[in-house]
């Protein structure tokens, strides 16, 4: 999955937004789900990936470009506030760290004490029983691709 198709996941499962995805074609080609670009004689059409497809959510009434959550800290960043407003009660557990012995960030939920995040699950494991705890926890090589694999994770979850 490529890092704009991540960022269209974090918009539509996270943030409920509706996605689109919009190219940009000759106005000769226009039809009743086009909508005029801003350079007058082109038209954009929806849920088209051609060439240089356009990203964009629908806030209210108005598509809006989708911020890139999976490469950019600010944008993931906001992901993070999101995450504990929308559930405050796990914002004490929510950790983010890099992984000891790899260059991995890990991000996500610790479900009880004296747990170990085991490497290559999504699960936590305790240290004296050795059971797996499920709980919404990713890792990646850029802090920003973890947390939004976790808000993915998070948001298939509920």
């Amino acid at each position: 999955m490529s890092d704009r198709e991540l960022d269209a996941q974090v918009a539509e499962k996270f943030y409920k937004y509706r996605v689109s995805w919009w190219s940009l074609y000759p106005i000769e080609q226009a039809n009743g789900e086009c909508r005029q670009a801003t350079y007058g004689m082109e038209c954009l059409l929806p849920n088209d990936k051609g060439d240089m497809p356009i990203l964009e959510m629908l806030q209210g009434d108005e598509w809006v470009p989708v911020p890139h959550y999976s490469t950019d800290d600010t944008a993931a960043m906001l992901v993070v506030e999101k995450m504990t407003e929308r559930w405050p009660g796990a914002s004490e557990r929510f950790v983010m760290y890099k992984n000891h012995g790899s260059d991995e960030w890990c991000v996500g939920w610790q479900t009880l004490a004296f747990l170990r995040f085991e490497p290559g699950t999504t699960g936590w494991v305790d240290t004296d029983k050795m059971e797996k705890h499920q709980a919404p926890m990713a890792s990646a090589d850029t802090l920003p691709l973890a947390i939004c694999k976790a808000a993915v994770m998070a948001a298939e979850a509920e």
